[in-house]
């Protein structure tokens, strides 16, 4: 699962650079904008959201666990809640023929900020968890 996870977020990774790149360089009206940058931020998003709930259930050793006294689980709820987060902004991304009203550019740009603190967390723990965890495996002779 771990493995399938981190094969999905690559993806993922990549169609978001396609997302950047085209959102700096299409021109073209709504519907070219739409094909170009909503696209691949809504297919990466999903690749994301797979991978974190793959990455949840690797933790919990089950489809759902609450398990707050485990670290490892806070790191990946983190990430997962932060990948719920992406998958929304990219829904609140999409741009009508009519345009973007400021409301949903704002919705959109503050759930890709929640997602990215999800993810700030979840790696701020990650390092935590590594030292905590590290420091219990016996150094090699």
């Amino acid at each position: 699962i771990g493995w399938l996870s981190s094969a999905l977020q690559f993806p993922g990774t990549l169609l978001f650079n396609v997302n950047t790149v085209m959102a700096m360089v299409v021109s073209g009206g709504w519907a070219m904008q739409d094909l170009t940058i909503w696209a691949p931020d809504v297919v990466g998003s999903v690749l994301f959201l797979l991978s974190g709930y793959l990455a949840f259930i690797e933790v919990c050793h089950r489809y759902w666990a609450w398990q707050p006294r485990d670290l490892s689980w806070w790191v990946g709820w983190s990430n997962l809640l932060g990948c719920i987060a992406f998958m929304i902004a990219a829904i609140y991304a999409f741009v009508p023929a009519g345009g973007a009203g400021s409301g949903q550019i704002a919705l959109s740009t503050g759930w890709t900020l929640i997602g990215a603190v999800g993810f700030l967390v979840g790696s701020l723990l990650l390092l935590l968890e590594g030292r905590v965890y590290g420091a219990r495996v016996p150094k090699a002779a």
